[in-house]
């Protein structure tokens, strides 16, 4: 006993001592780092990297690798391989049911779309988006960010149509959550897609709505919009207007609209008639680090409006340098138009095969419906084909039953007839009930030795065929009219047979006694009793054995009480 209990408390010691610091599924540290991704991504990524993964279990690492991605998203640094999230879905792939799985889909398209893979990319989302419930009010977060991430990316390959709908479904989740931030990026992208489309009206509609917002937005953001709004209103000929929008906008936009900022500038002030502002933001352009936009900034340069600004012995270089943009952004634009045409055309691929996939998984199920009510018709038929033949069997054998007790009957005719019957005996005086039942017990000795027919009047009864018919179904008599048939025509061929039986019973013959007489007078079995009466057949000899109590005081054998019933 002590050996066992010392080997209990060795194997807890060694199981406490193989359990690691950081294993359990909220470890305080990178709970810590997840919380703070959403707030300060730098800060989580400094959290994560002071965590060994090497000491952490397999699950944990997973989790620190997810984390890890996560927090780079964040902080808007760009994916340059999918090896690691490649071994994060795989391993949650695994473990559909854990709540990371979608979020681990997720960053896969956040990967795949910073390294140009856009069809992969909206696999992934569709992937995530399916394992999230629609009604699920805790998911709607993250389901809207999933969404607007699928809408940037159709706008991306130019799918504008695809990009609005997912927008607009994005726009309703953000409402529910009275999401502002989510309304004014979302309602900007939807207005600048619109802007793409020459809709001026509608992309002006979502811009102001997104501008709508600038009390809970930076002034960054609300500068970037603003940009937008001077575009759209430029395009639309307000020129004045988009001028008072413009005026310190380059200023003050974030560093990644800083370009786009300085050709909506440059373009609004040369078209109002402004062009050494125009000329100062377009020689900001053309130093800029983006290819677009030093086109941008050489084409102003050198429009007439612009050109008397250039020294003319600079002319040749700012030509020269204008057409080596050119040509990059020719080449640019072709591989582009490539990777764009390749991508929609992956994207399309993939719809179909999804498509293929759905109604291939519907035939499937569609047969295996057909199939199985196939055979569920087939046993159904096959079962009521032996039903009806058992049936028949029943009735044939019945059939047989009644043949032998015929001819049974017409052999033994002459000798019964020559028998004294019971119906000789005087009934009248109740003080003769004692001798005749004396007399009864020595003719019953004869009469056992001589096979019983029932009565044609009652085999040819209504009531005796309901009660075969009752019988072949294997159901209970539970009409009283049936009963009141039956004692009838027994009451045709045996006069008198009731009121014969209270006199022997001395007026203590009960309904169900005589519902059991009635059973034995027609010729049916202890065993048929059982399924007409509904009874054990235990209690229908103890019932057999009471009448023959009740008629002599005395249990003078079951089968002498079946005989005087049947002679009655």
């Amino acid at each position: 006993m002590k050996t066992a209990i010392r080997l209990k408390v060795i194997l807890i010691l060694v199981l406490l001592c193989s359990c690691r610091p950081g294993d359990g599924r909220f470890d305080v540290s990178l709970q810590q780092a997840e919380t703070a991704i959403s707030t300060s991504p730098r800060d989580a990524m400094a959290m994560l990297d002071s965590i060994n993964p090497d000491e952490l279990s397999e699950s944990r690492r997973h989790y620190y690798d997810l984390l890890t991605i996560m927090a780079r998203d964040k902080a808007y640094i760009t994916h340059t391989s999918d090896s690691l999230i490649l071994d994060v879905v795989d391993y949650y792939s695994s473990r559909k049911s854990d709540p990371l799985y979608p979020k681990a889909l997720y960053l896969g398209g956040r990967v795949y779309s910073d390294l140009g893979d856009y069809p992969t990319a909206l696999n992934y989302f569709h992937d995530a988006l399916e394992m999230l419930p629609e009604d699920e009010d805790e998911n709607l977060d993250f389901r809207a960010n999933v969404i607007s991430q699928t809408a940037r990316l159709f706008n991306q390959i130019r799918c504008y149509s695809q990009a609005i709908t997912c927008l607009e479904d994005a726009i309703n989740i953000d409402v529910q959550l009275s999401d502002t931030f989510g309304l004014a990026y979302d309602k900007q992208l939807l207005g600048s897609i619109y802007s793409k489309l020459n809709d001026y009206d509608q992309a002006y509609l979502y811009m102001v709505d997104a501008m709508s917002y600038a009390s809970t937005l930076s002034r960054v953001d609300s500068a970037n919009i603003a940009i937008y709004i001077a575009d759209i209103q430029l395009a639309k000929g307000n020129v004045d207007s988009a001028l008072l929008l413009v005026r310190n906008l380059p200023a003050n936009v974030s560093p990644l609209a800083k370009n786009r900022a300085l050709g909506t500038a440059a373009l609004i002030y040369l078209s109002a008639g402004v062009p050494d502002t125009a000329y100062m933001y377009a020689n900001e352009l053309v130093r800029s680090n983006y290819l677009y936009n030093r086109h941008t900034g050489y084409r102003l340069l050198l429009s007439p409006e612009l050109r008397r600004f250039i020294p003319q012995d600079s002319l040749p270089i700012y030509f020269e340098e204008y057409v080596k943009v050119l040509d990059k952004v020719y080449d640019s634009n072709e591989s582009q138009a490539v990777l764009i045409q390749n991508a929609y055309y992956n994207y399309q691929k993939h719809v179909k095969e999804r498509e293929q996939l759905k109604v291939s998984r519907d035939n499937i199920v569609r047969n295996f419906y057909i199939l199985l009510i196939l055979g569920l018709s087939f046993l159904s038929i096959h079962f009521l084909f032996k039903y009806r033949d058992s049936l028949k069997e029943l009735k044939f054998h019945r059939a047989m039953d009644f043949i032998k007790l015929r001819l049974n009957y017409l052999s033994a005719t002459e000798s019964v007839a020559c028998k004294p019957s019971l119906a000789d005996f005087c009934w009248e005086n109740e003080e003769n009930i004692q001798s005749i039942r004396s007399r009864m017990k020595s003719y019953l000795k004869d009469m056992k030795k001589e096979p019983y027919i029932v009565p044609d009047v009652i085999l040819q009864s209504e009531a005796y065929k309901s009660i075969i018919t009752l019988l072949a179904s294997r159901d209970g008599i539970h009409s009283e009219l049936i009963w009141e048939e039956i004692a009838k025509a027994v009451e045709k061929c045996s006069p008198g047979f009731k009121q014969k039986l209270i006199s022997l019973t001395g007026g203590r013959l009960s309904e169900s006694d005589f519902q059991i007489i009635l059973l034995i007078k027609c010729g049916f079995t202890p065993k048929d009793m059982t399924i007409l009466l509904i009874k054990a057949k235990g209690s229908i000899s103890s019932r057999r054995a009471y009448l023959s109590k009740k008629i002599f005081g005395e249990n003078i054998g079951i089968s002498e009480i079946d005989c005087l019933i049947r002679c009655l």
